[in-house]
C-alpha cells in the first residue's frame, strides 16, 4: 500500500479511493490496506529480519523481505523529503511539532518507532524540533537528542511551530481541537499527516497547507476520509 500510495502522489490519485476499491474484494477486506509513515515495534522488525537471515543461511534469495524493510525505512523519512520541498533545501532554524512519538497508539513502546527516525532526522538537518506524546515521552528523552523540547500538551508542541508532522494516531491528536492548534501554529501552517488519519478539506479549510501519504500533490487536495 505504501508504493501505491507513492504512485498515488505521482499520478493526483487518492490512496483512499484505491483502498476503498480493493477493499470491496471481500477476500481481502481493509484490515491491513493502511498507507503510513512505517511500522515499528518490537515484533515484525525483529521477525522480518529473521526471516531474511533464516533465508539466507538457506542460500534463498529475499528480495521481497528485504524491500518491506527498504520501503518501510524510506516511508520514515518521507516528512523530511515534504518539508525540504516546502521550505526549499535545509531546515535550517525551522521549528518542526512532532505528534506522536510511541510506534502505535495506547502504548509508550518506542522500539524501532518511526518517530525517532525522522527527528533525529530533522535535527541534522537543522531544524527545531518539539515533540509530544500522551504516554512515550520519559521513554522518549533518552534517546532522541538534547536538543528536543518535549512538551507536556499538545497545544505546547505546536505553538509557533511553521510545520507539524502526526506520526502516532492517539485519539488525543487525531480528535484534538485542531481549529485551536491552528491559532497557535505559525505560517506556512505545513501539517503532514503520516497516518492518512485527518480530514484533508477541514485542515485546508483551518488554514493548513495539508499532505498526507497518497493522498494526492501537496495543494490539490481532492480525498476524503473513509470510514470502516
Amino acid at each position: 500500500m505504501n508504493e501505491i500510495a507513492s504512485f498515488c502522489d505521482q499520478v493526483g490519485a487518492s490512496i483512499d479511493d484505491v483502498r476503498n476499491g480493493i477493499a470491496l474484494d471481500p477476500r481481502i477486506g481493509s484490515g491491513f490496506l493502511s498507507a503510513g509513515i512505517g511500522y515499528g515495534g518490537s515484533c515484525l522488525p525483529k521477525d522480518l529480519k529473521a526471516l531474511t537471515h533464516l533465508r539466507t543461511t538457506e542460500g534463498i534469495e529475499s528480495d521481497l523481505f528485504k524491500s518491506v524493510v527498504k520501503v518501510n525505512n524510506k516511508q520514515r523519512l518521507l516528512p523530511l523529503d515534504a518539508l525540504r520541498k516546502h521550505f526549499g533545501g535545509r531546515l535550517d532554524g525551522i521549528k518542526i511539532g512532532v505528534l506522536g512519538l510511541s510506534f502505535k497508539p495506547n502504548t509508550d513502546d518506542i522500539r524501532e518507532a518511526p518517530s525517532i527516525d525522522l527527528i533525529r532526522a530533522l535535527v541534522d538537518d537543522g531544524a527545531e524540533v518539539s515533540a509530544y506524546d500522551p504516554q512515550a515521552i520519559h521513554l522518549a528523552e533518552r534517546v532522541l537528542p538534547s536538543s528536543v523540547r518535549l512538551e507536556q500538551s499538545l497545544l505546547a508542541c505546536a505553538k509557533r511551530a511553521r510545520a507539524l508532522v502526526l506520526v502516532t494516531e492517539w485519539p488525543e491528536i487525531v480528535e484534538a481541537d485542531w481549529g485551536e492548534i491552528a491559532s497557535v501554529v505559525d505560517p506556512p501552517m505545513i501539517l503532514f499527516d503520516g497516518r492518512n488519519v485527518l480530514d484533508p478539506q477541514l485542515m485546508t479549510e483551518l488554514g493548513f497547507q495539508y499532505q498526507g501519504i497518497g493522498r494526492g500533490r501537496p495543494g490539490s487536495v481532492r480525498s476524503r476520509v473513509v470510514q470502516y
